[in-house]
């Protein structure tokens, strides 16, 4: 099919992107294109490396914290892989270093992947070499349609609306019964300020949401586990991996809560929630609104709500799911339609296979 260099600034543990690649590589390989991979700060663990080494034909993560020591080791290994033309170089993430590698490699193609969202916020944290990549690339992608619109406009230049690949996690015993004396309202992803944990603690000891019973999976620097010791009603589950662990996660919840001020490109966490049919309320920030269904069953929330007018819509979230007012199918279908495997794969094999100049 071709071969794609993949150069991500960053590899966390958890995370959209994170899950994007491996979802993307391990896609990708099974249709016959091969993946090298290059990562200069990698936090994996070892099951996700050799989950890469099994779909990418040579993987270079630095793992070391010394930054200057990492971007030397990953341009003497981007020399190496100069032997190679590839048909396409895939760039994901932010940073100076895209512009090195763009340099350095020999390819047909380059795309390069904007995951957050594009607004004014998000321009301002752009370096100028950076801008030169989005400027210069083959293909920019935003991962949705109103993300792309600010960048294009930004840019001045054509932007390509592409979701990011995400886990299907229809589940198989997908109906439950609600309770009419308690809901189950929780968070799964990274635990950092930026995606409404404080604000999800905070509503947990409100009065009027004592009928809510909140949850939070996951991990992060900002927390740990006695971070939730003073909340009764919220419980911390931990940190989880696998894609039937989610899909249980999933099955306890009634809906799904993102209050988040993050640079949102399209959140991963909104998506998987779409597959299985939970609701959700979120704030409207990046392209969430891109995921917009019904007033009901997917809540959009100005970004700049304040406590009052956040913790009102919560509770009216869980009366309506109280009351059985969620059409979980139509958020199921919705998922289906747009950004299922087989939709995407298509999408993105024709993207990769777009004739363009060559370097």
């Amino acid at each position: 099919m071709g071969k794609i260099l993949l150069y991500s600034t960053q590899l966390l543990k958890t995370g959209g992107i994170e899950s994007h690649v491996f979802e993307f590589c391990r896609i990708m390989y099974h249709r016959g294109y091969r993946i090298d991979i290059v990562v200069p700060k990698s936090r994996l663990d070892e099951e996700r490396k050799i989950q890469l080494s099994k779909y990418c034909s040579n993987v270079f993560l630095s793992e070391t914290k010394n930054t200057k020591k990492s971007f030397v080791s990953m341009l003497f290994y981007l020399v190496k892989l100069r032997t190679n033309k590839y048909d396409v170089l895939y760039t994901n993430g932010q940073g100076k270093s895209i512009k090195w590698v763009s340099k350095l490699i020999r390819y047909k193609k380059f795309v390069h992947h904007h995951h957050t969202s594009g607004d004014k916020d998000d321009q301002a944290l752009w370096p100028k070499s950076y801008l030169e990549v989005m400027l210069d690339c083959d293909n920019l992608i935003a991962c949705s349609l109103t993300n792309a619109k600010r960048l294009s406009e930004r840019l001045k230049k054509a932007v390509v609306d592409l979701p990011v690949f995400s886990r299907n996690l229809r589940l198989i015993n997908s109906k439950k019964s609600i309770s009419t004396t308690e809901i189950n309202f929780g968070y799964f992803g990274r635990l950092i300020p930026e995606k409404g944990i404080d604000m999800i603690c905070k509503l947990s000891n409100e009065q009027d949401c004592i009928h809510i019973k909140f949850h939070l999976w996951g991990e992060g620097p900002t927390y740990n586990s006695n971070s939730f010791n003073q909340y009764p009603n919220l419980e911390y589950h931990g940190s989880f991996k696998e894609k039937e662990e989610l899909q249980n996660i999933i099955f306890k919840l009634d809906g799904y809560l993102l209050i988040s001020k993050h640079h949102e490109g399209l959140p991963l966490s909104l998506l998987e929630s779409m597959s299985a049919g939970l609701p959700w309320l979120s704030t409207d920030k990046g392209g969430i609104p891109d995921l917009f269904v019904d007033k009901i069953s997917t809540r959009l929330i100005k970004q700049d709500s304040t406590y009052e007018e956040i913790k009102n819509e919560v509770i009216l979230f869980s009366k309506d799911c109280q009351n059985n007012l969620i059409n979980s199918a139509a958020i199921q279908k919705f998922y289906n339609d747009k950004f299922s495997e087989e939709i995407l794969t298509i999408q993105w094999e024709d993207l990769l296979s777009i004739k363009t100049k060559s370097n």
